[in-house]
């Protein structure tokens, strides 16, 4: 017999995140845990209601998998249509579809709008004629972060050597640090071959879209000449034997 019928919701949950352009969160029914809960996105201004966004709670995350929450299946994530004013930002709220009930803001509430980090990656390889590592963005791990290679030149001047995207795929590397899509990587072959001084001050400086953000080189970095297969293979040794990550933020 189903237990769960016949019951009022008892719901729980939590907004997560809310910035001037998005908000994300969980929500379940503690009596239902099968259920997939409607829900609205609501401003409240001057005394009004305007529904922002109506969705389906029932997107994964491996974070509500590992602390407990059901099979995980409770998460919601919502990006504005336009751009929120802070003020408008702190009235908005979330509610089951149809129920009074608001979901609570989280203890840690993340107010930094997604796109603008902060950031999670390593340089894992460096030459005079190449660099490779990976870089994400922990506020919207569905978005491919921009990067630039920079050269800061003896008197300060940057000099930009490369603009690319981090959205190679190298499955065994960020498979096994628990990342289930793994394509955050880059692998740049420079046009001209640098200096041992230049390629040490270029790859110290690999930043994220210049929000300034730098990101470490692991230990054990190999600094020589590599194929693209010596180089996935050495990735994948860095990578494992890694403890612990820096989160730096822009």
């Amino acid at each position: 017999m189903d237990t769960a019928i016949g019951l009022a919701p008892l719901y729980q949950g939590y907004i997560d995140e809310r910035s001037t352009h998005h908000v994300k969160g969980w929500l379940r029914n503690l009596n239902d845990s099968a259920q997939r809960l409607n829900y609205e996105v609501v401003l409240k201004k001057w005394g009004r209601e305007r529904v922002l966004a109506l969705g389906t709670a029932d997107r994964y995350s491996d974070t509500l998998l590992q602390v407990g929450v059901g099979d995980g299946q409770y998460a919601l994530s919502v990006k504005f249509a336009a751009p929120l004013s802070e003020s408008e930002r702190d009235r908005v709220f979330v509610r089951p579809a149809g129920s009074a009930h608001r979901l609570e803001l989280a203890p840690a509430l993340i107010t930094t709008p997604p796109g603008f980090g902060p950031y999670q990656g390593f340089l894992d390889e460096c030459s005079t004629r190449h660099v490779a590592g990976w870089v994400r963005d922990l506020s919207d791990p569905e978005r491919r972060v921009e990067i630039e290679i920079v050269i800061i030149q003896a008197d300060g001047r940057e000099e930009i050597l490369e603009r690319c995207t981090a959205d190679a795929l190298i499955d065994d590397v960020l498979v096994a640090l628990r990342d289930h899509t793994a394509n955050y990587a880059f692998y740049r072959i420079f046009e001209r071959e640098l200096t041992e001084l230049s390629a040490s001050r270029c790859l110290s400086e690999s930043r994220a879209e210049r929000t300034g953000s730098n990101w470490p080189r692991p230990c054990g970095q190999d600094s020589s000449r590599s194929t693209i297969s010596r180089l996935i293979s050495s990735i994948i040794a860095i990578c494992a034997a890694r403890s612990a990550f820096m989160i730096m933020k822009a």
